[in-house]
């Protein structure tokens, strides 16, 4: 079960801009937010709890995705 699901597109490139040379990086930053959206409950801390018949646990993961231009749509 998700409780907090967060997208952020963190660069587009221009239609017109030259395809680079080299390798680029992107460098980027992602603050995860101190409470849930709606809130005002904080986010827990990441734990596993794990019992005989049961195992919870709560983690955070950050997911990034690059998606380029090529002849098969979408290639990631």
């Amino acid at each position: 079960m998700h409780v907090l699901n967060l997208s952020q597109k963190l660069y587009v490139k221009e239609k017109h801009q030259p395809r680079p040379t080299a390798p680029q990086s992107y460098p980027f930053e992602f603050v995860f937010p101190d409470k849930t959206p709606g809130s005002d409950e904080p986010l827990p801390p990441t734990f596993r709890a794990v019992q005989p018949l049961m195992e919870s646990n709560v983690r955070y993961q950050i997911l990034v995705q690059v998606v380029k231009s090529s002849l098969w749509p979408n290639e990631k």
